[in-house]
């Protein structure tokens, strides 16, 4: 079974097309961090055997530990369903993805790896920023070789000389890896026993979608939300640093809402919309029904479920810092120790 955890500050709406997304694309079971108070989201999933939502925003989920910076709340929240999955025979990949991205893999050809691989890379397809797009939706950029670079360059897209500015989010992909206390979670690839990121597998049919500001609504939201969640300036791209820094700036002083608004309209507009038609007839994008069912998605077994989701929550209060070191199967022991009593 395919899992995916993420560590998210998003609306209902949202959250329910991210879920909806990825069990439509062949996983199987999703589990939510919350890194805010959102009761409504925790009432919504309660019953969605598919779902296990973790309440993971205040001092009753990180303990003892001080609060850790957002990439450090995804990797410890992400290592705590790593060391839990490998209690569990029927977990054979884990995918550490953000609340805008859909896991797009051919569930089959990854199930029939042979156990040699054990670490995957999701290329990104990133979507089209742009109203008439996302009207007509499912238009996503890949990565343009030097020719196509050049030509849109010779049109009047400055963006494009390199494949760095052409996507506003990342390059790098997200991984997916058969739950194990050998590796640690990280945001895009995993590391091995050694400290050192592992590559994985790359192919055509492992892709993950990023739904990175695919309007200018989500754009400003985005950002908003991850400059309050206490993203770190230099843990961002370099081309995309300044919009940090602006919503920064502007939150900082107590800029009023319509300031805000004004201000992000601003640096869409100029860093951010893509030229769709152009790129469309051009042939450079690639359309994929993010809403067209590809596969089932299977349900836990049942006397798995509640002990699953038992022990993921027992990992609240407890110190999860061993999580980013050697310290995993000690981790994994207090928390089979916090939930036995």
């Amino acid at each position: 079974m395919l899992v995916v955890v993420t560590t998210a500050k998003d609306t209902l709406a949202n959250l329910e097309r991210f879920v909806r997304r990825n069990l439509l694309a062949g996983v199987d079971h999703l589990v939510v961090f919350l890194d805010a108070e959102q009761p409504e989201v925790v009432e919504r999933f309660a019953a969605d055997p598919h779902v296990t939502c973790v309440e993971a925003w205040d001092d009753g989920w990180w303990g003892p530990e001080e609060r850790p910076g957002l990439n450090g709340r995804q990797n410890r929240n992400a290592g705590v369903v790593n060391v839990v999955l490998t209690l569990f025979p029927w977990a054979t990949w884990l995918f550490h993805v953000d609340a805008d991205e859909v896991v797009h893999a051919n569930r089959r050809r990854l199930e029939r790896l042979d156990p040699s691989h054990e670490v995957v890379l999701l290329r990104v397809l990133e979507s089209v920023s742009h109203e008439d797009a996302e009207a007509e939706g499912g238009w996503f950029k890949r990565r343009l070789g030097p020719s196509e670079r050049a030509l849109l360059v010779e049109r009047g897209h400055a963006r494009a000389r390199t494949n760095a500015l052409y996507f506003r989010g990342h390059l790098t992909g997200k991984s997916g890896w058969r739950p194990s206390l050998d590796l640690r979670a990280a945001v895009h690839k995993p590391l091995g026993p050694d400290g050192v990121a592992i590559d994985g597998l790359e192919a055509g049919w492992l892709r993950v979608l990023h739904l990175e500001s695919p309007s200018p609504q989500e754009f400003a939201r985005k950002w908003v939300n991850l400059v309050e969640a206490g993203l770190d300036t230099m843990a961002i791209r370099p081309g995309r640093r300044h919009v940090a820094t602006e919503v920064r700036a502007l939150l900082d002083r107590g800029a009023p809402p319509d300031v805000v608004e004004e201000t992000l309209a601003r640096v869409y507009d100029e860093t951010v919309r893509d030229p769709f038609p152009e790129l469309r007839d051009l042939g450079l994008l690639v359309r994929v029904d993010l809403d067209a069912p590809r596969y089932r998605p299977r349900e836990v077994p049942a006397a798995d479920l509640d002990r699953f989701r038992a022990l993921v929550r027992g990992a609240g209060g407890l110190d999860k810092s061993g999580l980013l070191r050697a310290g995993r199967a000690d981790v994994l022991a207090r928390i089979v120790g916090a939930v036995d009593g």
